[in-house]
């Protein structure tokens, strides 16, 4: 298993695929769990997820050549009232991180993918936990300060240039 750590950024989502491909060697897995809700789907038909976002858009790159998308994060259950900008500003509202790793781990463990990709929050966590995983975090200018300070365990940190 392969596990990638990303900076969840559009400054560097072209960046971040081709690199992820060159790790890759260009092999295209059979599964990839990326760090959306198990009910995404449901989510961007109700109106409240919208395609083309980060995640969305690794996803939807590997399924288009073939590879089988594991939703990872937990389901996103929303009110079915007004959220106050408090809510939305503060996703902690719905779930904490803890949680999220939690399940994240419960996943990869029951569905066995190929590859992870997943925020380097995240993976700064989960991957020590599948210490027989290739982990290489992704790391741009703009994050510079956060990753010096984690990733200490990554096989290979790769230093990303924004999308031109």
């Amino acid at each position: 298993m392969e596990i990638f750590g990303v900076c969840h950024s559009s400054f560097v989502l072209e960046e971040t695929l081709r690199r992820i491909d060159e790790q890759l060697e260009h092999r295209v897995p059979s599964q990839v769990l990326v760090e959306l809700p198990t009910n995404y789907d449901q989510l961007v038909n109700r109106g409240i997820a919208r395609k083309g976002t980060f995640f969305d858009t690794i996803a939807s790159s590997y399924h288009k050549r073939g590879s089988a998308i594991i939703y990872g994060d937990r389901e996103l259950i929303l009110p079915d009232r007004p959220l106050s900008l408090a809510e939305v500003l503060l996703p902690e509202y719905f779930f904490d991180s803890d949680e999220r790793d939690e399940f994240m781990v419960k996943q990869i463990r029951e569905r066995k993918p190929n590859v992870v990709i997943l925020g380097v929050g995240h993976t700064e966590i989960i991957a020590p936990m599948f210490p027989q995983a290739s982990y290489v975090v992704f790391h741009h200018d703009l994050w510079a300060r956060y990753d010096r300070i984690r990733s200490p365990q990554a096989h290979r940190v790769v230093r990303l240039v924004e999308n031109s």
